[in-house]
């Protein structure tokens, strides 16, 4: 299914995506071209032709005191917005070459506030935030929040969605929704989308309708500018991928890879492979980078040709490999020790050096253990592992798994409140006490917990999705299971989850988006039979109807 047949998601935001499409630094670019050029003396009584020449000579290494005293001169006289604007000019440039960034942000916040209806002095605030290396300052977070957006212009629209990117109002569209002016802002902006006023804008038009929750304005905004910038393609590449064709995301990675050769790219087409359930084309693309990375990238490769492989001599092959570079990766380590007999596998994992320092390898020797001797895993186990990393969160994911599996509730419940006690904070410490309320009936207290947690799991929203749609909150339900569906990273997930979409529409009597719906699970995954019924019984409803 191509990328114009999916279905809207509301606010279904993948961080990734924002800080690749928010970070571009050709659009930073464009945007500044008409602040950063450089200042022409003005023809007041200030003379800045000493001053230029004192910025250019200086080294960007000794202290430029004698530059700035005279900056500060310059400020006590009577000057207006244009002078002010000349002298923040010249503090960017000394920001540039090595003084410090604070000193350009904290004057340009200063002049912003003295003359707030400046556009130009706004841009170079807006400018000094995105420069400044470290996160914002209380004061100037407060100052971007008590900005009118019905004051600023398409380009401080623009800059001012790149600051609060930084500042992290745009991580998640909750977030986002905290600022005051969140809607304005991006009403603003998409005013700009019809006709775009220029390309430069293409961007930030594009990730404020997502934002928005219109996906599928989204996907049409950005198709017809593909090719033109490399910053917009790595955009919409990553926009297709969480939320349109897999197939086109791959094919445009390959492109950007051909024209930056930066091998990241390689690695994202390989992830849009496996998305789409292509699994040997994806090992096609880790095979082709094998002799050209190192490091991190290498493990990463070498690890998923392992767990992909069908064939356990390779599997063994490529974890070998793996495992010679970095003996103590952890997920290497329990993949081999998969694959040996179980008494062999035993004393593999006991005799590594990081044994007793790994929670995981030491509940994998528990585990054979008990499976060994025919047992089961029993609790006391698990509560020694606890005792012993009582800070590892993923024994409390595991542990309230089993005990809620084996049906040990009291156990369960103690779990979950000395996790509770640790700080320990994991989607499945929400889930599990959310299942519980939701088998004693308690519906209120199920949904606020699943409601509670802000984090991208799919199984959050795809639990409560299944709540709304037994309380027949039927439009609730096929939004929660299309973010559901654009947050799992496995298209037998998102084929189960479309066909629950399909169950709702269904009950809303809406039998062409029932359809579809069935028709793109079974395109996920072919071997879904339920769906397939679910199709064919629709299909004889619409030819027969009653």
């Amino acid at each position: 299914m191509t990328s114009k047949n999916r279905f809207p998601i509301r606010f279904a935001v993948n961080p990734r995506l924002l800080i690749i499409g928010l970070g571009c630094a050709a659009v930073l670019a464009a945007l500044l071209t008409f602040i950063i050029k450089r200042p022409q003396s003005l023809t007041n009584k200030l003379d800045f032709t000493y001053l230029d020449s004192q910025i250019d000579a200086w080294d960007g290494v000794s202290s430029p005191d004698k530059i700035l005293k005279t900056l500060q001169s310059y400020e006590k006289e009577q000057i207006g917005s244009a002078t002010a604007l000349s002298l923040l000019k010249r503090y960017r440039l000394l920001a540039l070459k090595g003084l410090r960034y604070d000193v350009y942000t904290a004057k340009a916040r200063d002049f912003s506030e003295k003359y707030p209806k400046q556009d130009a002095i706004l841009s170079l605030f807006l400018d000094s935030c995105l420069l400044v290396p470290h996160e914002l300052s209380q004061a100037e977070i407060e100052f971007l929040l008590h900005l009118d957006p019905r004051d600023l212009s398409p380009e401080n629209a623009s800059l001012l969605l790149l600051v609060l990117h930084k500042a992290h109002f745009i991580d998640t569209p909750q977030r986002f929704l905290q600022i005051p002016y969140g809607i304005e802002l991006l009403n603003q902006l998409l005013v700009n989308a019809d006709p775009p006023r220029s390309s430069i804008f293409t961007n930030n038009v594009v990730v404020a309708l997502i934002l928005s929750g219109n996906i599928q304005a989204a996907l049409a905004a950005g198709k017809g500018a593909v090719g033109k910038t490399m910053s917009f393609d790595a955009l919409y590449s990553n926009l297709l991928y969480d939320f349109g064709s897999p197939e086109e995301a791959a094919l445009l990675f390959r492109q950007l890879y051909e024209q930056d050769g930066n091998y990241k790219y390689l690695l994202h087409e390989a992830d849009a492979f496996i998305k789409s359930g292509d699994i040997q084309k994806a090992r096609g693309v880790w095979k082709e980078l094998e002799p050209n990375l190192s490091g991190p990238a290498l493990l990463t490769v070498l690890y998923n040709q392992g767990s992909t492989s069908a064939d356990p001599a390779e599997r063994k092959y490529y974890f070998l490999r793996l495992l010679n570079i970095d003996k103590f990766h952890e997920y290497g380590v329990l993949q081999y020790a998969r694959l040996l007999p179980e008494t062999e596998a035993l004393s593999f994992l006991r005799s590594l050096p990081i044994y007793k320092t790994h929670a995981l390898l030491q509940l994998e020797a528990l585990r054979y253990e008990y499976s060994g001797a025919h047992r089961p895993f029993v609790p006391g186990s698990l509560w020694i592992l606890l005792n012993r990393f009582s800070q590892d969160e993923r024994l409390y994911h595991w542990g309230a798994w089993y005990l809620y599996t084996i049906g040990n509730i009291e156990e369960l419940e103690k779990l979950l409140a000395m996790a509770k006690e640790k700080g320990i904070q994991h989607p499945s410490l929400v889930l599990y006490p959310a299942l519980r309320a939701l088998e004693q009936g308690k519906l209120e207290t199920g949904q606020q917990l699943l409601s509670s947690f802000p984090g991208t799991e799919w199984y959050i929203p795809a639990n409560l999705g299944k709540l709304y749609q037994k309380t027949y909150r039927i439009l609730n339900a096929i939004e929660m299971y299309q973010l559901a569906a654009s947050l799992a990273q496995d298209t037998k997930i998102e084929s189960r989850l479309y066909h629950q979409i399909g169950d709702c529409f269904l009950s809303l009597d809406k039998l062409s988006e029932a359809r579809r719906s069935y028709e793109y699970a079974i395109q996920l995954n072919p071997g879904n039979m339920e769906a397939v019924f679910a199709l064919q019984q629709l299909n004889a409803r619409m030819i027969n109807p009653r």
